[in-house]
């Protein structure tokens, strides 16, 4: 394992804390409530990671199907830029359709398996995207393999999908709420509100309420800068790859994954969903 592959690591562990902390609380109660819901999320969980990069669980994640003749030709002919993916090394290609095709552009879940939203087909048929900027896009999904194609990322996907369903719901509703000031104002002074509890709890040495509530008041500051810091990470993986090419990087041409989609909505700054 290189030094890269550790600094990638490192950086995508630490902006998962938050999750696996709010997912563990969650299947606790699950596990003590309802067992069998545990043990069916664990068996679906483990078919998942064992059919990683098959058909149907790129259908069943994704909405992908193999892609048609005149549609692969169409994508072929687009990334004809990338000398790594002429030949003999062409990749298979898969469309997204459906909801599950929405806020990603292109995914690479193998060296050679490559899944392009409907949406980015549509463009490219269109002519709304140049050669190049499909390419660039491509590229950069190809160099988040690591990230993309990694078992234990996915292991780990799975785990947190109480905090990925509540983070989705909450990115919705926070949209809204910021445009009320009294919501604002009431973030804003949670260091005084979890401060009066946590001294309340001390006090009366209350200390299995102390502590989660001294952990929350970290998170609310620290889960959104170690979220960012692997954006960015995620941003210079998928930027070599396209120097490696010998392709120039232009800003809104590289694409989020589904897992992180939300904190991209200009490509600009990369991110492969898979936050």
């Amino acid at each position: 394992m290189n030094g890269r592959s550790v600094h990638w690591r490192a950086r995508w562990a630490l902006a998962q804390i938050a999750g696996a902390l709010f997912s563990t609380a969650v299947w606790v109660v699950v596990l003590a409530s309802v067992p069998w819901v545990m043990a069916a999320g664990l068996l679906g969980g483990v078919v998942l990671v064992a059919g990683f990069r098959s058909r149907p669980v790129l259908w069943l994640v994704f909405g992908a199907r193999p892609a048609g003749g005149s549609d692969r030709e169409e994508v072929l002919r687009a990334i004809v830029s990338l000398a790594s993916l002429r030949g003999r090394h062409q990749p298979v290609v898969f469309v997204g359709r459906g909801f599950r095709a929405r806020g990603w552009d292109v995914l690479a879940p193998g060296p050679r398996v490559l899944l392009m939203s409907e949406s980015l087909l549509a463009r490219i048929r269109a002519g709304q995207l140049s050669d190049v900027e499909v390419s660039v896009r491509v590229a950069c999904a190809l160099d988040q393999l690591p990230v993309v194609g990694s078992r234990i990322v996915l292991v780990v996907r799975i785990y947190c999908l109480p905090w990925v369903i509540i983070e989705a719901v909450a990115f919705r509703v926070m949209r809204w709420l910021a445009r009320v000031p009294l919501m604002s104002l009431a973030w804003r002074m949670r260091p005084l509100v979890f401060g009066l509890g946590f001294l309340d709890a001390v006090l009366h040495a209350r200390w299995e309420a102390a502590v989660p509530l001294l952990v929350l008041v970290v998170l609310t500051y620290t889960t959104g800068p170690l979220s960012r810091a692997w954006r960015r990470k995620l941003a210079e993986l998928g930027s070599q790859r396209v120097a490696q090419e010998g392709l120039e990087l232009v800003p809104a041409v590289t694409s989020p994954s589904p897992s992180h989609a939300r904190d991209t909505r200009s490509a600009g700054s990369l991110e492969v969903s898979h936050e």
